[in-house]
């Protein structure tokens, strides 16, 4: 009992800990509701952009930085307890470096060893790029992409063995390289992080409304990720808002805190 009472305050603490960073950078907290359209909320991300839709445009001061807690059902996990963090309206680089470095920051507060983490990098642009190349339609690189996010990345060795490198963690400088040579302008963002960092296209993110960069943040001892994130772009009332943003799983965090 002692044992579980003392997880579960550590997970409280460090809940407060990313709360009061997050109001203190300027985040605004934005409530989702954790059951809707008879389906138990799975995601904040598009709850957020729903209820900010419904202000008018000229309401807002963009960029919006929001953000949203609360638990997020899993069908093989049940519940997480997650806090997800925003950049609404943003679309550069700039802002996508800020994103992972700011997240950064708040995994510098948990009691972990860095040289435990690992980045990996994935991107949708990119991906879409490179399969419009050799798919023979949009239709055949959607189900591509649906087949990576269903893990099966065996279908790019049966279909596109010559780029089978490309899926498959690089570092930094190695997959600059060798998506050149597919890809022109290719300008990757380098960022600045303690975690050991790997470039792979077939990390594509879990839902459909990513757009660009995708990053997971994994810990050498488990397959669990840490945090989850990459850019988007979603139509809300016949407009289009884009950001940036990421969710921090707190229950995967305590598991592994030394």
């Amino acid at each position: 009992m002692k044992q579980w009472l003392s997880a579960n305050r550590r997970q409280y603490e460090v809940f407060i800990q990313v709360v009061e960073k997050l109001l203190a950078s300027g985040f605004h907290p934005v409530s989702t509701e954790p059951y809707r359209d008879h389906m138990f909320r799975r995601d904040h991300t598009e709850a957020m952009v729903q209820v900010l839709g419904s202000f008018s445009p000229e309401t807002i001061d963009w960029p919006l930085k929001v953000f949203s807690t609360g638990p997020l059902f899993r069908a093989d996990q049940s519940w997480l307890e997650a806090v997800d963090v925003e950049w609404l309206g943003a679309g550069s680089a700039a802002t996508d470096s800020a994103a992972v470095n700011f997240l950064a920051e708040l995994v510098g507060g948990f009691r972990l060893d860095h040289p435990d983490l690992v980045m990996v990098f994935g991107h949708l642009g990119w991906l879409n790029t490179l399969l419009s190349t050799k798919a023979p339609d949009d239709e055949d690189a959607r189900a591509l992409i649906a087949a990576l996010r269903q893990g099966r990345w065996s279908v790019i060795r049966e279909r596109l063995p010559e780029l089978e490198h490309l899926f498959r963690p690089l570092p930094y400088h190695e997959f600059v390289e060798e998506i050149g040579r597919w890809v022109e302008g290719i300008d990757v963002m380098a960022v600045d992080t303690p975690w050991t960092q790997r470039w792979d296209l077939s990390l594509t993110g879990q839902w459909d409304y990513y757009s660009g960069i995708v990053f997971s943040l994994y810990h050498r001892d488990t397959g669990q990720a840490l945090a989850n994130g990459g850019r988007f772009r979603m139509e809300v009332r016949d407009r289009t808002i884009e950001g940036i943003g990421f969710t921090l799983y707190l229950d995967a965090f305590r598991a592994v805190e030394g």
